[in-house]
């Protein structure tokens, strides 16, 4: 189904496990396919969730992935419980680093796998919105104790939608400030694109390169398609006040006006003197996005 981008598939439609199933395994096949909904009822029969994890791990198109799992209140508790319950998915989940959009409703997840989850959200590089709905309060507290431990230099998470829960105001505040710090970096990094190199612009542009949001409002406000916002934020990334050995010490806090260094007893090359040339090569290999300064 090459003409398919958005789909979604549920168990309303495709009542048959065995139908549901082969459903993922064709999935597999398929390199058109960038946002997924999928309502499942047997969500835990073992053929489906593997069929379906498999996919997801597979996915490297997919971007935008919403799960709705059909279980009644009991069920849904018995299997917050059960440490094996949703395991298949949720490693599928943390796996697959190319997503930028989960939602998940109606999942039960135990300690571990919300723990897990976690971890592979707070390690994206890619993930910018989150949302979880229907935590127990145990599973609740380790997410929010996992992702809070590992999302400090985490520069893509936009929005988190999390379910309120009493006495964990503390961790979700601090996940809540960091997106909002993300979403700051990600207005000024656009704004530098489009223009204004000011060095508080100019300090947010290499956290959040290549961020999918920062590259979506340079081509609505410069009305230009994906591929010249691209070439647009490639150009701002090549400019002097970014690259320079003086501007980048600057913007990283080490200097105040340029980098001078001490003339050692030997007569090897200082850092302030190597040509431009070569300092970029230098800087290639560094990680310049966790250098700067929010």
């Amino acid at each position: 189904m090459p003409e398919v981008t958005p789909l979604t598939v549920s168990s309303l439609h495709l009542n048959n496990s065995e139908i549901l199933r082969r459903t993922f395994e064709i999935l597999v096949s398929s390199n058109h396919v960038t946002s997924l909904r999928v309502c499942v009822q047997d969500c835990f029969l073992h053929k489906i969730q593997a069929a379906m994890a498999a996919y997801i791990m597979e996915a490297r198109t997919l971007k935008d992935l919403e799960v709705h799992s059909y279980v009644n209140e009991p069920e849904l508790e018995d299997r917050q419980h059960d440490p094996d319950a949703g395991k298949l998915l949720v490693n599928a989940l943390a796996f697959n680093l190319s997503l930028t959009r989960i939602t998940v409703r109606e999942l039960p997840l135990s300690e571990d796998n919300c723990e897990v989850l976690a971890n592979g959200f707070a390690n994206s590089q890619n993930l910018s919105e989150l949302s979880i709905a229907v935590l127990s309060r145990v599973s609740y507290n380790s997410f929010l104790q996992t992702l809070v431990s590992g999302i400090e230099s985490n520069y893509r998470l936009l929005r988190v939608g999390l379910p309120i829960c009493k006495g964990r105001n503390t961790e979700l505040v601090v996940i809540l400030n960091i997106t909002r710090r993300n979403a700051s970096l990600v207005t000024r990094a656009a704004r530098f694109v489009m223009g204004d190199h000011d060095p508080f612009n100019a300090r947010a542009v290499e956290l959040v390169s290549g961020h999918e949001r920062v590259l979506s409002i340079v081509q609505e406000n410069a009305a230009v398609d994906a591929r010249e916002a691209a070439t647009m934020f490639n150009c701002a990334l090549g400019l002097r006040c970014l690259t320079g050995l003086d501007d980048y010490m600057r913007l990283a806090g080490v200097v105040k006006r340029r980098v001078q260094c001490i003339g050692g007893r030997d007569s090897s090359v200082q850092l302030d003197e190597l040509s431009y040339e070569c300092w970029i090569h230098i800087r290639n290999f560094s990680d310049c996005g966790r250098r700067f300064g929010s």
